[in-house]
């Protein structure tokens, strides 16, 4: 039997227009502290010593930007079938990418009841032997609602839970997450998993792989964990996630995804695709969220890659490995990040990953 926590942080505010940023800008301009970027990085292993003889994982890190970005179409009507077939209801140069335009879109699931939140699809590559999960970010305004709903809440995952599932000798002790991320797995996440299962009946052989940004990043790790204490073995990447849970969760995460041999894999194979289960993480320069919640009781896990020069114009010697060495536990300086902070940084993973227009 799984030991629950005692007590809670609730974190309360009243909101007015913007009530999110407001909140968490004032708490980080009382946390600045000194930090350089660029100084925090100059250990780390770049993807390629220049720009004609990248590594494989730079390849793998847009080609799930692009997947990613894909997911921002929703709104335009997206539905099954090859991504690049979709015309006006998928407009955005993610949709005609070369690794990205044959995909097929077998599912589409897309939460919008009141306080629900959950959207994106379930995708099969014709090429590769993957079942694709892509859960899309912060657009709507349920999304902004569950986004705004700090409190700090003891978490269990529902296959833990749920007597049906044999997870027995499983628990994650004394863990605690964002409720607003927690609370779609207790409403709409097992549907989400029932759709994955049925593709993996159908194709046992395929590997399934989870991609998201933003929230979409944050439930797109939820779901992966789900999939793990299942059985199932899942590779989750993801684009500038928020700080989800305690360091009990993010232990917990790091121990059911095996985040030291990712490490080692990475390494060795300088790829991360080629791994059939890990918890993988993309920030980018300037982007807030990674940093948010600013507060150590809020932690991240998995293996992380920085994105080191501001805009789009990434290349293999700006993208680092930072691995395990997260640059969300160094001393930052907010104050600067602040005033260089735009929007568009958030959404700055080599593309314009929440754009949905033609290029």
């Amino acid at each position: 039997m799984c030991r629950q926590s005692s007590g809670s942080m609730i974190v309360l505010f009243t909101s007015i227009l913007e009530p999110r940023m407001l909140y968490w800008w004032l708490l980080l301009f009382s946390l600045a502290v000194q930090a350089n970027w660029d100084q925090n990085n100059s250990d780390k292993a770049v993807l390629g010593t220049d720009e004609d003889t990248p590594d494989q994982d730079y390849f793998e890190l847009i080609k799930y930007a692009h997947l990613s970005s894909v997911a921002y179409c929703a709104p335009l009507g997206l539905e099954t079938g090859t991504i690049g077939s979709q015309g006006d209801k998928c407009p955005s140069p993610s949709c005609s990418h070369e690794h990205i335009k044959d995909i097929d879109i077998v599912t589409r699931f897309n939460f919008d009841n009141f306080l629900d939140v959950g959207n994106g699809f379930i995708a099969l590559d014709p090429e590769e032997d993957f079942i694709y999960v892509v859960v899309k970010g912060t657009s709507s305004s349920t999304d902004w609602i569950n986004n705004l709903d700090l409190v700090n809440t003891e978490y269990q995952p529902q296959a833990i839970l749920d007597p049906r599932y044999d997870v027995s000798g499983i628990c994650c002790t004394d863990c605690r997450v964002h409720r607003g991320f927690a609370s779609f797995i207790k409403t709409n996440g097992y549907e989400v998993i029932k759709m994955i299962l049925e593709q993996k009946k159908k194709y046992p052989h395929r590997e399934i792989k989870i991609a998201g940004h933003s929230l979409g990043a944050a439930l797109g790790l939820l779901i992966g964990i789900e999939l793990r204490l299942l059985g199932y073995e899942a590779l989750v990447v993801t684009l500038g996630s928020p700080k989800i849970g305690n360091p009990q969760f993010t232990k917990f995460v790091d121990d059911l995804f095996e985040t030291d041999n990712v490490v080692q894999h990475i390494e060795e194979y300088k790829s991360f695709e080629t791994l059939t289960s890990g918890y993988i993480r993309m920030i980018h320069k300037h982007d807030l969220i990674p940093f948010l919640p600013p507060t150590n009781k809020y932690t991240l896990a998995g293996y992380e890659y920085y994105l080191g020069i501001e805009g789009l114009q990434q290349t293999p010697m700006t993208v680092y490995r930072r691995a395990t060495d997260y640059l969300e536990d160094k001393k930052f300086d907010y104050w600067d990040t602040i005033k260089n902070f735009r929007r568009i940084d958030h959404s700055s993973y080599f593309l314009p990953v929440t754009t949905c227009v033609l290029g």
